[in-house]
């Protein structure tokens, strides 16, 4: 009696392994490493969640995320993660980059532009002391809480009652700083020029470009031109108009006397008192300190007008900036 009882526990035992095996597998069961599985497929940690995932897995039964099929699916899940990655972030990668590379070269020109604003407002000074006269604050100098003379400019320059030059400040002259007909008729062809494309039309407008500045001397340009070629013919057009535009800059730098010359000719003190009748004063300034400022200067000019933009309305201390610098160079205008 007691053996058809222990074959009938026997049968019923085995009935129930064959309906759910339970296989072990390094101490874990097969339908444990089964759940480990549906944990990987699960949307809340399929995305990339490898952290999620295994604090998950580990919770089914402490140490089977180690095991070594579900550790290897863990690895694949996170591999072909990275791969789809690697392709999304190769674009956003390169973007920094160029942001980076942009950044840099505003950091050294605005670096560069304090530098020459110190320095020019240190030869004032010292002309200044020389004379006897104290520092009033804005580039101003006098005697007796008086004002008598202004940093216009980099140059001492001696003020009415009203803070307007006695007598307009000579222009720095030196010919090397005009620009040469043959450059400047060659930067005027480019200087509205956009790379937007890797086509016929824009190689041959650079390649003109490049062989006008050779002949013109200015092998330096024409480089730059050669650079910006390579890189519209790797198809990186972005990357070859960076190159144009820092070349334009560079232009514009090296001979800015000639350009201002140019500048002055189209924009008159009729034109400002016509804006200001018309309350365009951040036009004015903008204006102004695009014709004679500082980069630094014109940097200031451009926040200032971007916050009153965004505002509606221009600070108290804005306002006073702005209208230092354009009293600055007001009385450039023609």
């Amino acid at each position: 009696m007691y053996k058809t009882i222990k074959s009938m526990r026997q049968a019923l035992a085995e009935a129930r392994a064959y309906r759910d095996p339970v296989n072990e597998d390094k101490g874990f069961s097969s339908q444990q490493i089964k759940m480990a599985y549906g944990v990987l497929n699960d949307p809340r940690y399929k995305q990339g969640n490898y952290s999620g995932a295994f604090k998950a897995i580990e919770k089914i039964a402490k140490g089977l995320a180690s095991h070594p099929d579900v550790a290897n699916a863990l690895k694949r899940a996170n591999e072909e993660l990275d791969n789809d990655d690697k392709e999304t972030i190769k674009p956003i990668i390169k973007q920094l980059q160029k942001s980076v590379k942009a950044h840099d070269k505003q950091a050294k020109q605005l670096q560069k532009d304090i530098q020459d604003e110190v320095k020019l407002e240190s030869a004032a000074s010292d002309k200044a002391k020389g004379m006897g006269l104290d520092y009033m604050s804005f580039g101003r100098y006098g005697k007796g809480g008086k004002v008598t003379h202004k940093n216009i400019g980099g140059t001492l320059t001696a003020v009415d009652k009203d803070e307007k030059p006695v007598k307009e400040p000579e222009d720095k002259k030196d010919d090397d700083s005009k620009m040469p007909a043959d450059v400047m008729k060659t930067f005027n062809d480019i200087k509205n020029f956009e790379i937007t494309d890797n086509n016929a039309e824009q190689v041959e407008k650079l390649e003109k470009a490049r062989d006008d500045f050779d002949d013109a001397g200015k092998e330096k340009y024409a480089a730059e031109i050669d650079s910006a070629l390579e890189e519209l013919m790797d198809d990186e057009p972005e990357n070859a108009d960076d190159i144009l535009s820092d070349l334009k800059q560079k232009i514009k730098d090296d001979f800015n006397e000639s350009i201002s010359i140019k500048l002055k000719e189209t924009f008159t003190k009729a034109d400002f008192k016509d804006n200001e009748r018309d309350n365009e004063h951040g036009l004015n300034a903008k204006k102004v300190v695009d014709m004679f400022g500082t980069g630094a200067e014109k940097m200031k000019i451009d926040a200032i007008n971007a916050r009153h933009n965004m505002r509606g309305s221009i600070s108290r201390e804005d306002q006073r900036t702005r209208d230092d610098i354009v009293n600055k160079y007001y009385s450039r205008l023609k």
